[in-house]
């Protein structure tokens, strides 16, 4: 395994870290969802993950901005990755977005057409709803309380299903005890960009190839939810539908084929090309 460092990405308006992985000639960016702690520091555990892309790929995985504003928003954030790209001179890249990093890559395809040349969706959403940001708002209050501990364990409960969260939930509890207030008030912050999101009056923009990807049991956003996204896309030209069916929310990280069968879709030949 190569070894990793994290890097920044510096502009006037933002400071952004990344690491990257991969010696592949081809671009690919991961937008990690809402995360408790930053996924900086399991750069090598991704890389693991992922190793079957990094001889085609050189693989970039995005954090949030440091010192997030006041009202930021799913929008602000794909503005300011869209600028990263332009920063490390990325062009044609492949982006993948779990959660709300689905958010963010739907956001840049609409907004930044040019900059992207294949999708992959997994576990998200066109639209925020009330009805899935009950588990988000469920979420805020308890880390604005200062419960790190019980916040890892609800977020644990929520998104795996429940024979993968009772083998994790003791490492979950443990995980809890290293948060620091500030990783709190971050988390509280990067929930907050999901309210008023809505792409959907910008989706015919979108021309990339899309992959999407959902478990039928998520608990996070429902089946509902989920499904608009693929019947939107599944008629879209080269896009894919890939459901699953006892991963829940995190079926990107529960399901073991998961990196194969995006590899597959990545490396498929448009039609007519």
């Amino acid at each position: 395994m190569q070894d990793i460092k994290v890097e920044e990405v510096n502009t006037d308006d933002f400071t952004m870290e990344y690491f990257k992985f991969g010696k592949g000639k081809k671009n690919l960016a991961i937008i990690p969802g809402v995360s408790v702690q930053s996924v900086m520091p399991y750069s090598q555990a991704i890389a693991s993950r992922f190793d079957c892309l990094s001889q085609d790929f050189t693989v970039y995985v995005f954090d949030r901005r440091k010192d997030m504003p006041v009202g930021y928003t799913v929008e602000d954030a794909a503005k300011e990755i869209a600028e990263a790209f332009d920063k490390l001179g990325l062009k044609d890249v492949n982006i993948y977005g779990a959660s709300q990093g689905g958010n963010i890559a739907l956001s840049i395809a609409a907004d930044h057409p040019e900059l992207v040349n294949k999708l992959v969706l997994a576990s998200t959403t066109l639209r925020s709803n009330d009805e899935n940001y009950n588990i988000l708002n469920k979420w805020v209050d308890i880390a604005k309380k200062g419960d790190a501990t019980q916040l890892y364990i609800s977020f644990g409960e929520y998104i795996n299903p429940a024979e993968t969260y009772e083998a994790l939930k003791d490492a979950y509890a443990a995980a809890g005890k290293a948060v620091t207030p500030q990783e709190l008030k971050r988390f509280v912050n990067i929930v907050n960009t999901a309210k008023d999101f809505d792409v959907t009056s910008r989706l015919n923009n979108i021309k990339a190839p899309t992959l999407v990807v959902f478990s039928a049991d998520d608990r996070v956003f429902g089946k509902k939810y989920l499904k608009e996204v693929a019947e939107y896309f599944k008629n879209r030209p080269d896009s894919e539908i890939l459901e699953y069916e006892n991963y829940g929310h995190a079926v990107y990280d529960n399901a073991p084929d998961f990196p194969e069968r995006m590899y597959e879709f990545l490396m498929k030949r448009s039609k007519g090309v």
